[in-house]
């Protein structure tokens, strides 16, 4: 049997198709740094981070690329089993195109907060960079499908905790996660309405 012909491979393929891009930052921005290319030293990730006391810096491509890159790489590989392992139901009941608009979705919301709670023009900047928020909102939806209410409510109750332990100056990892989680549960109330609505038999 052709792979492509497998339904499980076929609902992977967006989701693999991120973690490549994580990879592919990852190691951009390692290679960068470690060769000193363009300026880069240390901070090299932070180039594509996402700077919350600049939003539109770099034509506001941050707001993109914050999304796909990583700071460590215990960070990526949590991000990326996660997705892999969760992401796959979500991808097979929204389908690729819109799981991946999804996905963008809730790092643009999660990022929107962020902004709001911390505000513009901060006398230091805060960088924000990988794709937890996104993420989180996924495991959130793929659970909802898999009817696991209480395993979600769990999630929230651990990733709070996880996000306080590690918390980044002004709790931002804990909002983040947090906003990413709650916009997962949020969409996938308003996607099993519609659905419902539209397959009224099902």
């Amino acid at each position: 049997m052709n792979i492509l012909d497998d339904q499980r491979f076929k609902a992977m393929v967006g989701s693999l198709f991120l973690a490549s891009l994580f990879a592919l930052a990852f190691i951009l921005m390692q290679v960068m740094t470690s060769q000193g290319l363009f300026g880069l030293q240390d901070n090299g990730p932070l180039v594509l981070a996402f700077d919350i006391n600049s939003p539109f810096i770099n034509y506001g491509l941050a707001i993109i690329t914050s999304s796909i890159v990583h700071t460590d790489t215990s960070h990526l590989l949590l991000n990326t089993a996660i997705l892999i392992i969760f992401g796959p139901r979500v991808e097979k009941a929204l389908g690729r195109s819109i799981y991946l608009t999804f996905f963008l979705f809730l790092h643009l919301v999660s990022l929107l907060v962020l902004t709001l709670t911390f505000g513009i023009g901060l006398e230091h900047s805060i960088f924000v960079s990988g794709a937890s928020a996104a993420i989180l909102g996924i495991l959130s939806f793929s659970l909802l499908i898999q009817g696991k209410f209480k395993t979600n409510i769990l999630a929230f109750i651990l990733i709070a905790g996880a996000s306080i332990q590690t918390a980044t100056p002004d709790y931002i990892s804990l909002i983040g996660h947090l906003t990413g989680l709650a916009t997962g549960t949020i969409t996938y109330l308003i996607w099993k309405s519609v659905h419902q609505k539209m397959n009224p038999n099902i």
